[in-house]
């Protein structure tokens, strides 16, 4: 449930959440159509290379022994991450929205 998603975001740290946030809107990129998935998120938890390479980072990347975490926190990143997008209408990141008009 939407209670059950939020309660887990808050309970991680906001540079964890940050990093996985930016790996899934560099995957899925400005496109509304195109999503990243949930096993992107699982990914980049176990990987140690740079958020634009599909990492966390050194610093952020979940042990081996911490791995089934992971596979727990990937799916409620991503379904966060799909929530906050789907109401803005637009990808979360501010690099990927279309650029304003000029004239306005």
């Amino acid at each position: 449930t939407d209670e059950n998603v939020d309660a887990h975001v808050r309970a991680m740290s906001g540079s964890l959440l940050e990093a996985v946030i930016d790996v899934l809107e560099v995957t899925s990129g400005p496109y509304p159509g195109v999503a990243a998935k949930a096993q992107h998120a699982v990914d980049a938890l176990c990987s140690n290379e740079p958020t634009w390479r599909g990492g966390v980072g050194p610093k952020l990347v979940l042990r081996e022994d911490r791995q089934s975490l992971a596979e727990v926190l990937g799916p409620v990143i991503h379904a966060y991450w799909q929530q906050k997008r789907q109401k803005l209408g637009k990808p979360i990141s501010r690099r990927f929205w279309p650029a304003t008009s000029p004239t306005d």
